[in-house]
């Protein structure tokens, strides 16, 4: 059994998904880490994953969706986590907003604000619609993808592309209703969809 180290692996942007070399300390070791980025015209993704030497295992991708664009507002865009082996916290500020997400490994259950949602066995996946809306009225619905991640390509957006409601719940086929981002954004969504 491997040792489980904590990393916090903060993304502020779309950053590069392609497999990384271990940080220093943890060679032949399992840590943890949290990436957010965007991933369609209304929607960000946050994913928990464990990396470890020979594959990386997902434990949960939170996808909040919002109006087009939402994730682009403002000038604060980034996130900050911190961890312990078995809960993990992610803090996200974008368009404006300062949302906050918690994963406890063990006994599997996600924190989306206030609002608790306990994952049946193989579920990894909680939708989070209506970021932005006053009052603060979150949809929230779960569903599963395969935990292992490819090791080669576009990987999130591989997994993200598997799942047919993923798809329809990221409206690829919406416009942002500004030119910032567009390009990276249809890249992305391009992967996902295959087109």
């Amino acid at each position: 059994m491997h040792k489980t180290g904590v990393l916090l692996l903060l993304c502020a942007f779309g950053a590069a998904n392609q497999s990384k070399l271990p940080p220093p300390g943890f060679e032949g070791r399992e840590y943890q880490a949290t990436e957010t980025r965007y991933v369609s015209p209304t929607v960000l993704a946050t994913w928990i994953k464990r990396v470890g030497p020979e594959r990386e295992l997902i434990d949960v991708i939170v996808l909040w969706r919002g109006e087009p664009g939402w994730h682009l507002k403002g000038s604060r865009r980034g996130s900050s986590s911190s961890a312990t082996p078995d809960v993990h916290h992610t803090s996200i500020s974008y368009g404006g907003l300062d949302l906050d997400m918690s994963f406890n490994r063990k006994r599997q259950l996600v924190t989306i604000g206030r609002r608790e949602v306990a994952l049946k066995p193989n579920l990894n996946v909680v939708l989070v619609d209506r970021v932005g809306t006053e009052p603060i009225k979150f949809k929230i619905e779960t569903l599963a993808v395969e935990p292992s991640l490819p090791r080669h390509g576009p990987r999130l957006e591989r997994v993200l592309g598997s799942s047919p409601r993923i798809v329809e719940f990221l409206q690829c086929h919406l416009s942002l209703p500004e030119p910032r981002g567009k390009q990276m954004i249809e890249r992305v969504c391009s992967e996902i969809t295959r087109k």
